[in-house]
């Protein structure tokens, strides 16, 4: 890769940063330029001219230097837009932007839906994201984030159907202590779900009002294995 590939590659992930998971067609109609070429943008293919860029600072709220260069505070007052881990809503947080991290996002989809077999831990791509918005903000230390897609509406709105859940992989996060969205499998089925603990039951919850709740039977529990807590999620774009 030559340093202009790596350079376009950088700046994409900083154009999704400053997207917060809003659509390339929504953000797009909002600085003036078609899909396809926020598409281009956002595939390291092309970078935007001089005024597309003040349009993308100016509309997403950060910093020019920031957006050119990945250099200094995300935003002019030093903040950065995310989202609360447990509803998803946007929310300014103060974050120090001077060291990212890659994040594995995982080619297996996590059903939000009836369920989804697992066909291997394949890397499909990363999330870059910023070391003390994980540290800080999500309590994940960043060895222990991944991504995985989402399948199904059973979680909407909190997790959208093809959106990338964030998760802590961590052993405090896997030992389900508490109630909580994780991603747990039973037998060749993956899952996205709010688990309730009600005594020695487990109960499966749903945030779409379409799904009734399940119980996890005695059974099933021998072979239910917890891989992560779900800690946010991005919109896939």
């Amino acid at each position: 890769m030559t340093a202009e590939d790596e350079s376009s590659k950088a700046f994409a992930e900083r154009l999704r940063l400053a997207m917060n998971g809003e659509s390339a067609r929504a953000f797009s109609a909002r600085i003036g330029v078609s899909p396809s070429a926020m598409n281009q943008y956002l595939g390291a293919k092309s970078e935007p001219t001089r005024p597309v860029l003040h349009a993308i600072a100016r509309e997403a709220g950060v910093s020019l230097p920031w957006l050119i260069t990945g250099e200094g505070a995300m935003s002019a007052d030093g903040q950065a837009v995310s989202k609360d881990k447990e509803t998803g809503n946007g929310l300014l947080v103060p974050v120090d932007v001077s060291g990212f991290t890659p994040v594995p996002v995982f080619d297996v989809r996590a059903s939000a839906g009836g369920g989804a077999i697992n066909f291997g831990e394949v890397v499909s791509g990363y999330l870059t994201l910023p070391v003390s918005y994980l540290k800080d903000h999500l309590g994940v230390n960043p060895k222990d984030a991944c991504g995985v897609y989402i399948n199904g509406d059973s979680m909407e709105p909190a997790l959208e159907d093809g959106a990338i859940a964030l998760l802590d992989r961590s052993e405090d996060a896997r030992a389900n202590n508490g109630d909580g969205i994780y991603t747990f499998r039973i037998a060749e089925e993956l899952y996205i779900k709010r688990l309730e603990r009600q005594g020695s039951r487990i109960v499966v919850h749903s945030d779409n009002q379409a799904y009734r709740p399940w119980e996890i039977s005695d059974h099933d529990k021998a072979q239910m294995k917890i891989l992560a807590r779900v800690v946010g999620s991005f919109r896939n774009l």
